[in-house]
């Protein structure tokens, strides 16, 4: 493993899509659900899951397979890796820990979740601006999505639906609420892409 560009993904055996679009981009993980140290690691993916437990925005909505010492765990790391300038990427259920984290809050949403083990796809609404000015769909599958907007986002990217896609926050954290890893190539490269240029510009520092 080449340690100079390993990435955190704090859960065991994600699925494989995740690691091979880290592959695709040159960097190498480490999945560990509760690591001892954070120190090793040169940036931090949040990958899908479960909702995210309302209690940590205090909203009272429906929730499904929420998991309270995920979550906290991720707000752990969330915390050390934003407080010392190192590169997240956050997807899907990633994407929301990062709006709760920063202050926001979250939603259901319908016609988001595809059926059985099929994505749902919609359309971008045109942006000219932010990471994700390329792509023209995205795939999703989820119950939730983003309510109110933290303060920090910005490049904000939605679906014609008006549900948030994508934002960034600073120079080094960026969120997709779609799953570029179950896409083509190109949406892999718009978005690992992108983390991985700033994985390697950190690990440079």
């Amino acid at each position: 493993m080449n340690n100079q560009f390993k990435i955190l993904i704090p859960q065991y055996n994600p699925p494989k899509t995740y690691l091979k679009a880290l592959n695709l981009v040159g960097l190498d993980c480490d999945c560990k659900f509760n690591p001892p140290s954070f120190n090793e690691y040169k940036g931090l993916l949040l990958i899908g899951g479960g909702d995210v437990y309302p209690f940590f925005y205090g909203k009272k909505i429906e929730f499904s397979n929420a998991n309270l010492p995920k979550d906290a765990i991720e707000f752990k790391a969330i915390d050390y890796f934003y407080r010392n300038g190192l590169p997240i990427l956050g997807v899907c259920r990633g994407l929301q820990q990062l709006n709760v984290f920063f202050g926001g809050t979250l939603k259901s949403v319908n016609f988001h979740q595809g059926n059985s083990r099929l994505d749902a796809y919609h359309p971008l609404a045109p942006t000219e601006n932010g990471f994700l000015k390329g792509l023209k769909r995205v795939n999703s599958n989820h119950r939730q999505c983003v309510d109110q907007l933290c303060k920090q986002a910005k490049d904000v990217c939605f679906s014609t639906d008006g549900t948030v896609e994508g934002f960034s926050i600073g120079d080094n954290i960026l969120a997709v609420q779609f799953h570029p890893e179950r896409m083509d190539i190109s949406a892999i490269i718009t978005v690992y892409g992108e983390f991985a240029k700033m994985v390697k510009a950190y690990a440079k520092i």
